[in-house]
Formats: structure tokens, sequence, C-alpha cells
């Protein structure tokens, strides 16, 4: 056999001293990180490494290809459940097309499963890959691009504090006790965070502290010159008033930066907070510094435990009860000895203020037939029952459907956290 034959690869658990440095090489021969990058960022992405749970695919004795998970929480309306937060998938040119970033994902979430992992989370880089491994795409994010001059609040009362790159544990800890909603996560490993900081030679953080302790703050990319654009790449706070301050921030660079890129927070209709945004759009069309409205479904997620999440679904109103015949194509994916081999199967299911779940059929109750990245996306509020039917990964009798359409009323899901 030679090395260019799909038999030779080796899939195994990632070995940090063996791995880390080919994978660094690997982020950097992709284009994930600068050939030229500095000392600082090469030893958080090692940290970053050493820390996360990975999967790696071998060729002639070097990892080619790594699946990377971190622990972390999802919120579900009142309830939390243990989340398994794809942080890095990456795959070097030798082994391109050849399943290996498919199957070391497949497996690391399996590790996840079986460790107690109730839901798994990632971002991609295009819709369409990661269904094959069970996951749902989430709802749409938005993203504002505005003049900071022309934000519709007050100047700040109080000078900022800046924030450094070595500040990342301070700046975790802040983003784990942030506000928080339905569908929002938190991961736990603060290197994931320290890389993130590391990661951008531009990159700056602003922020407010109360009792000795970092409440709010906003980590900021100049992605142009003196006069910005600057991308907020992340915007963190605990209550309203700590937000509307950092709007108040954002305002008194504005007469150096001429435009802003942030997403909107989760149940904040950033619009209300700008003068004339049609007028500006217009007035900056096609220009370096164009004001408008941008908006992406870029992070999925999937069920890993159906019994755990379901049981910690309460919805109001009666119960629905039905027959779930549920598909789950990881099971095919996974070549290794495994208690967890995806959530298939038969169930039935009672949806209410209680729910519950148990393995079966009752020849009486309806039957909803559906693939695990559908069920996860009606189960957390990303689609219809109604909508996900067109595509044909869920189906039921048009009753049915209505129930379900009138049973999963949750907000809109957002994890306000992008790993």
């Amino acid at each position: 056999m030679t090395g260019n034959d799909k038999n030779d690869i080796l899939f195994r658990r990632y070995d940090h001293k063996k791995d880390s440095r080919t994978l660094l090489e690997v982020f950097k021969e992709v284009g994930w990180m600068e050939r030229a990058s500095d000392r600082q960022t090469d030893e958080a992405m090692l940290a970053y490494l050493k820390t996360a749970r990975s999967w790696v695919a071998e060729l002639e004795g070097r990892a080619e290809s790594l699946a990377s998970t971190g622990p972390g929480e999802f919120r579900y309306l009142d309830e939390t459940l243990r989340l398994c937060a794809v942080t890095a998938v990456i795959t070097s040119p030798v082994v391109r097309k050849m399943n290996c970033a498919t199957r070391a994902t497949a497996e690391a979430v399996a590790d996840a499963a079986e460790e107690g992992a109730q839901v798994a989370g990632l971002g991609v880089f295009e819709q369409g890959f990661y269904e094959r491994l069970g996951f749902g795409v989430g709802s749409y994010e938005h993203w504002l691009d505005f003049d900071p001059a022309a934000l519709k609040v007050g100047g700040p009362t109080r000078p900022a504090r800046r924030l450094a790159k070595n500040n990342w544990k301070v700046v975790h800890t802040c983003m784990l006790n942030r506000m928080r909603g339905h569908g929002s996560c938190n991961v736990f490993h603060p290197e994931l965070t320290r890389f993130e900081m590391a990661f951008d030679p531009k990159g700056f953080g602003l922020g407010y502290y109360e009792k000795g302790k970092l409440t709010h703050h906003v980590w900021l990319s100049n992605q142009g010159g003196e006069h910005g654009p600057l991308r907020a790449n992340w915007v963190v706070f605990q209550t309203y008033a700590q937000f509307l301050e950092l709007l108040s921030l954002l305002k008194s660079i504005g007469d150096q930066y001429h435009l802003v890129k942030m997403r909107e927070p989760p149940g904040i209709q950033m619009q209300e907070f700008l003068h004339k945004p049609f007028k500006q759009r217009r007035m900056t069309r096609q220009g370096v510094f164009e004001s408008g409205a941008r908006a992406a479904a870029y992070w999925q997620m999937r069920i890993l435990d159906l019994k755990g999440c379901i049981e910690k679904t309460h919805l109001q109103g009666p119960s629905l009860s039905f027959n779930l015949e549920l598909s789950d194509p990881i099971d095919g994916l996974l070549h290794q000895p495994r208690s967890w081999r995806g959530v298939g199967g038969s169930y039935r299911v009672s949806i209410g203020e209680r729910s519950s779940i148990e393995a079966g059929k009752d020849d009486r109750l309806p039957t909803l037939q559906a693939q695990i990245g559908a069920f996860s996306r009606m189960w957390m509020g990303a689609g219809p029952a109604s909508a996900l039917s067109l595509t044909g990964a869920l189906s039921a009798t048009a009753e049915l459907i209505r129930s379900l359409d009138e049973k999963f009323r949750t907000p809109q899901p957002h994890t306000d956290w992008d790993f």
C-alpha cells in the first residue's frame, strides 16, 4: 500500500507531544493562522490544543486532520444542558476529500456524548457538510455595519479600562457571566478565549469594572487603518444599562472610526439606536464605510442525549403525544467500538409542562418521521415543523404538524458565542 491509499489513514485520539507542532503547521498551511504569526499567538494555539479533546487522522506518522471539542453549556429556556462545543475542524491539502474531517468529528462528538454531553454545536464553513453528522442549522444572526457617531445615546460618563491580550482569563470569566437567553452557549475552557484574543494582531478591548470585577466589555478588531472599520468580535454585558454604556463608549470613538461591524445582541434591534439608518445606508453605498445589515445562519446544533433533552423540555399547554421514528446518520461514520452510536430509533414522546420519552411505539398515536438534524431544529426553535417538512427531513400528518407548530413556540435561539 502507498501513502495515498485511504486505507493507510489511521484515526486516533490526539497526542499533544506528538501532534501539536505538526498541527500548528497545518493551521498555517491552510490559512487559519499567518505563517509569520508571533510567539504569543503560537503559544495560545498550543495551549488550546493541549486543553481540547481531539481526534486526528494520521497518514505516514503525521497528523493531517483534526477535530477538537470542549465542554460547555447550552441554555434551553430556563434549563441548562451539557454542551459539546466543536471548536476546530481542519484538514491539510494532503488528505482532502478522504472523509478525514467527517470521521474525526464523528469520533470526537461520540467521545463527548459518552462523557455526558447532551447537545453538540459548531460553526460552519458552508451549509451541507455537517448535516451528514446529524447537525441542523440554527437561527439567522444579524450583523449591523454602522457609523458609531450615529448612535442615539449619550456620551460615556466615566472612562473605560483598556483590556490587553494577557487579560484573557478575566475576559473569559466576564463572558461566562453575561446576560443569556434561549439557545445561548458557554464554552468552559478559557484557552479558547486566549487564542481568539491572541489571533488578531489588531485586536484590543475596552470595558468597565464594578467592585473589582470586569462586568461588561467589547473586544474590537481594526480591519482597516486609522479610521477603521472596526469589528466588534463580541459585546458582553450583564444588564441593559451596561449595554447602553458600551454603546456610549462606541459613540465616543466615532470621531475617529467611521464604521463598526457588530452582531446584533439577542432580543435587541440595533436599528432603534441609530440616527437615520436608511439615509446612512444610501449615502455610504459601495464605499469603504458602507452602512447596512447582513444576516447568515452559520452555526448548527444537534441533540446527543435525546432523553435528557426531552426531559428538560417544559412547554405550556396540554401535553402532545406522538410516536417518533428518528434517523441519525452519525452511526455509519463511527468505526470504533462505542456505547453511543447516535440517537436513531423508535420512541413514544410526550411534550408538555413535563415531557417524557421512552423506546417503543403506540399504534394509537400519530407518528413523526424525522432526521435528527431537523428534529433538533424544531426542538430548539430554529424552524417550525411545517417549514421543516418542506425539505423532506421531517414528515407527519397535517394535524400532527399543526400541533407541533403550536407546541414548539420557543424564542429564536442564539448561541451568543462564536466557536
